[in-house]
């Protein structure tokens, strides 16, 4: 795997865990923008992509696999060509070497053309609507292994992203509600959420414009809470995707 990769990096010695390996209570793994597309327009081999990584999950011995977003594409033209996505990324997914759980939080791209009529259909392709520990929301909890894993919902598929609020006031309650409860009961709080904020992870330091051009911008009133309740539970270890972030443009 190492001598077919991009690029490798060494993390420093100052920074690598303390923690003795013996001690480990779980592997998992942890995905983002799968991107099926039905039509191969925009990600031709967005299936060959999306087996690697069920089949690397599988022979690191992943117990369960985490996902934040956007697993179908859905945005040929706007055509509705969704449920024939979910398809695809079910029938892979059925395929591949992993037997494990998955648990799906939602992207933009699940609910890019018309969040009423497309949560259903995450609900229902991502198996929500047969889990009665889970709501017939886009967000919500589960415990696993012990510990805390949170699944939030971009509620208005960033169209558009600089004007529509993306969490409501019910979710950003329930979240702050869950995470006053949970911190300091000695578990990981684990939360999972499709897009990251405008300059305010590491590297984004930067005077021009992120090449990604959908974060969560600060003069919208729910991305200033939400951000605010991660700096007051600062316990949280937050897993994004969105970005496709790229090697070549080195500043992130």
């Amino acid at each position: 795997t190492v001598a077919s990769a991009e690029a490798v990096y060494d993390i420093p010695k100052e920074k690598l865990l303390k923690r003795d390996r013996s001690s480990r209570k779980y592997r998992f793994a942890s995905y983002s923008d799968v991107h099926t597309d039905a039509v191969k327009k925009n990600y031709k081999y967005d299936e060959i992509h999306w087996r690697k990584a069920l089949d690397t999950a599988a022979a690191r011995d992943a117990q369960f696999i985490v996902m934040s977003g956007d697993y179908i594409n859905n945005n040929v033209n706007f055509e509705g060509i969704s449920t024939a996505e979910w398809y695809i990324y079910q029938k892979v997914l059925s395929e591949s070497d992993y037997n494990n759980p998955v648990y799906e939080g939602i992207g933009n791209h699940e609910i890019r053309q018309n969040p009423t009529t497309e949560l259903p259909e995450f609900i229902k392709a991502t198996g929500l609507n047969g889990d009665t520990s889970s709501s017939d929301k886009g967000y919500f909890e589960k415990d696993i292994n012990g510990d805390h894993f949170i699944f939030m919902e971009l509620e208005k598929g960033f169209r558009p992203s600089k004007k529509q609020e993306q969490f409501s006031k019910e979710q950003l309650d329930w979240l702050e509600g869950l995470l006053e409860e949970y911190s300091g009961d000695g578990r990981n709080i684990y939360l999972i959420e499709h897009a990251l904020f405008y300059k305010y992870g590491a590297g984004d330091r930067i005077d021009d414009e992120p090449y990604y051009s959908l974060p969560l911008y600060d003069p919208l009133e729910s991305t200033q809470r939400f951000k605010s309740i991660l700096e007051t539970y600062k316990d949280v270890i937050f897993l994004s995707g969105h970005t496709h972030i790229a090697f070549e443009y080195q500043y992130n």
